[in-house]
């Protein structure tokens, strides 16, 4: 099953040139990647517990990024 939130976070993370759009229109981002309304404001208010809230969502309960090597902390911190 698709996880277009997940893999928009790990795109975030990994693509600078991915990260400097959205930094600059984050609203075209956020609808490039076909995001819902939700997950998009929780990526723009760049809050982890809303970030984490809606990857719950997404995936039906709690997420752990370890295995992937993503941490929240790490992608807030590049969003800024």
């Amino acid at each position: 099953m698709a996880k277009p939130f997940t893999d928009y976070l790990v795109k975030l993370h990994k693509d600078d040139a991915e990260l400097a759009r959205f930094k600059k229109d984050p609203d075209a981002c956020v609808a490039s990647a076909g995001l819902t309304k939700a997950q998009g404001d929780a990526l723009k208010s760049k809050d982890q517990a809303h970030i984490q809230a809606a990857l719950n969502v997404e995936h039906g309960s709690t997420v752990q990024f370890g295995h992937i090597e993503l941490t929240l902390k790490a992608l807030i911190d590049r969003l800024k």
